[in-house]
């Protein structure tokens, strides 16, 4: 058995010391590749996300700005229809106000007045006999104010010769006032309402009523006409 010299101790040593620096230089380097190579992962990671983060946001201002200019649109559109709407509306109303004007001015003419109570009286006869009965008046047509003139023919009664009134009551047969038909002041501005007192009953003939009944008719031949639906 060989003895263990201080040459032989020393360099096993030595050999010992080697391998554990070896060992430990290598341990070292593997353990920096790893940290690098984690530190790596880990930039690559960070890039990744960054990305795609950066592309959510770009994508997320790309829906914003389409919905803003959407909603811009949509607004635009919206006030053009209102504007558009308004304007028919007010269209319409001034064809209104034009047609009952000129229904007001054609009923407040003594030949309109004096066909529409001939033709009042005519038909209305013809279903309720209009006669006067001890002096009471059955029937009684409502002319308007500014026609009658009470006022003036009250303090003037030499005036009752004269005006609107009177030249209509010449156009009018005897017969007619013999059967019971009577005038007064009426609320309306033209036109006639003629009342059948003793049958509770009202025929309105005012121009009021004529532009009424007549604008449910034209009123939506104006709007059809204002939108193009016809020509």
């Amino acid at each position: 058995m060989k003895k263990n010299t201080p040459e032989r101790i020393s360099s096993g040593i030595d050999e010992l010391v080697d391998r554990l620096k070896n060992d430990g230089i290598q341990a070292g380097q593997q353990q920096a590749l790893d940290i690098v190579a984690e530190a790596e992962k880990r930039a690559d990671l960070m890039l990744k996300q960054a990305k795609e983060k950066s592309a959510a946001l770009l994508k997320e201002s790309h829906e914003q700005i389409e919905r803003e200019q959407q909603a811009a649109q949509d607004a635009l559109q919206l006030a053009f229809r209102d504007m558009v709407l308004d304007m028919k509306n007010a269209m319409l109303e001034r064809l209104s106000q034009d047609f009952s004007r000129e229904i007001s001015q054609q009923a407040a003419s003594v030949p309109l007045l004096e066909k529409i109570i001939l033709e009042a009286v005519r038909l209305i006869s013809s279903d309720v006999r209009v006669k006067a009965d001890k002096g009471v008046t059955e029937a009684e047509v409502l002319i308007p104010q500014q026609m009658m003139q009470l006022d003036d023919i009250r303090a003037n009664p030499e005036k009752a010769s004269e005006g609107p009134l009177t030249d209509l009551a010449a156009h009018l047969s005897a017969q007619m006032f013999s059967e019971g038909l009577s005038f007064a002041a009426g609320e309306q501005q033209a036109g006639i309402v003629m009342k059948l007192k003793g049958h509770d009953m009202q025929v309105d003939i005012s121009d009021k009523a004529i532009a009424d009944l007549l604008l449910k008719y034209l009123q939506p031949r104006f709007r059809a006409l204002l939108e193009g639906v016809i020509h």
